[in-house]
């Protein structure tokens, strides 16, 4: 409910997450521990990995799990499609990856030019924090860049490199 942010359709792009309130440089925009964690690599986890771990989820989870969607619009047809599209990969220091399914965060869209960010120190237990790298307007929709290489570079600059979208936590 303080959320400064609000969801709503993003032309072309399905959902976003648009400014309701002035957010001011540095300012936490959001916070979010995952709904659930697996610990696989992202091409090691399977539908019964997922199922396994949207059965052991409360029934609110569930239901926010089930309003997934294909940025169309359309609903997943597959649970490894939804948990791709909507999971981040969490440092582990001491062991394998481990990948978060993050209900609000996953609908912040890219941007090469982002006005948010989140720090790797800032992912802790799982739990990923969004901060303001700029001031963002009312109304201004806030993005963060999904592959931290190309963040706040040219085009000319990121010629001969991975393409901008190549989203590098999945």
């Amino acid at each position: 409910p303080n959320a400064p942010f609000e969801l709503k359709p993003s032309p072309g792009k399905g959902w976003g997450a648009f400014a309701t309130r002035p957010i001011p440089l540095g300012a936490l925009i959001l916070r979010e521990a995952p709904i659930f964690v697996i610990s696989k690599h992202h091409t090691d986890i399977t539908e019964a990995d997922i199922l396994a771990a949207v059965q052991q989820l409360p029934t609110h989870e569930k239901q926010q799990f089930r309003r997934l969607r294909y940025n169309g619009g359309n609903p997943f047809t597959r649970l490894t499609h939804a948990c791709a599209e909507n999971s981040f990969a969490l440092p582990n220091p001491i062991g394998p990856a481990y990948h978060g399914l993050f209900v609000i965060l996953s609908r912040l869209n890219h941007s090469c030019v982002p006005n948010s960010n989140i720090p790797d120190t800032d992912i802790e237990g799982g739990i990923i924090s969004c901060f303001a790298t700029r001031d963002i307007a009312v109304g201004e929709e806030i993005t963060f860049c999904y592959n931290v290489d190309f963040a706040c570079r040219t085009r000319r600059e990121q010629i001969g490199r991975a393409s901008c979208r190549e989203r590098v936590w999945i």
